[in-house]
């Protein structure tokens, strides 16, 4: 890479380099962001959906209800796709668990801000959606292709619960000091090949 220092002033040369410091400094966040994509990258998405939800996913579900604040919340295990719409349609995004999650998302995001540039944030993730949207997709491909589904607005839903549950895992993973974040937790869960579909009234609908 040719060097054209000789022809910026002095203050250009100091922030160009305060500006590769901040990059630097911000190096093994990225790395650790690079490795929490690569398990992502593990994840059996969906491909579990339907199949009996055996004890070890259980325990993570009530641990995932129980360090979200909703240790009293029950399951309720979906057996079909026919299910799924009903659940999503009667899941009040106003209630106690949503936002709690929220909560959770607003202090892991203000505490990423308060370690990254802004441009850094942005690039982050970018970088997250550039590695695991088509991943994801592929995933969810196949799983339409087992079931003879054909429901666009379903692949949708799918895409977008997997690729939120990415950034918040993202967030508790490389922001957070909890290994038993219920963000974490969440990915778990996915990583059983089940979905988690949230809360619908007092019971963690679960496929």
């Amino acid at each position: 890479m040719q060097d054209y220092s000789e022809y910026m002033s002095d203050e250009d040369q100091a922030a160009q380099q305060a500006e590769y410091a901040a990059m630097l400094d911000e190096l093994p966040i990225m790395n650790e962001v690079s490795k929490a994509i690569a398990e992502l990258k593990r994840v059996d998405w969906f491909h579990h959906v339907g199949d009996k939800i055996d004890a070890e996913t259980r325990e993570t579900a009530h641990d995932y209800m129980n360090f979200l604040g909703f240790n009293y919340a029950n399951l309720h295990i979906l057996t079909d796709w026919d299910e799924v719409f009903p659940v999503m349609e009667t899941n009040n995004y106003q209630t106690g668990a949503w936002e709690a999650e929220e909560a959770m998302r607003a202090a892991l995001t203000f505490h990423a801000a308060e370690q990254l540039a802004p441009e850094a944030m942005n690039f982050l993730f970018s970088f997250l959606a550039a590695a695991m949207n088509e991943h994801i997709e592929d995933h969810i491909t196949e799983i339409f292709a087992i079931w003879e589904l054909e429901d666009s607005q379903l692949k949708t839903l799918m895409m977008g619960s997997a690729m939120q549950a990415s950034h918040t895992y993202i967030l508790a993973k490389t922001f957070g000091d909890d290994p038993y974040h219920p963000f974490i937790l969440r990915i778990k869960l996915y990583a059983s090949g089940h979905w988690p579909l949230g809360f619908s009234g007092d019971s963690l609908a679960i496929f």
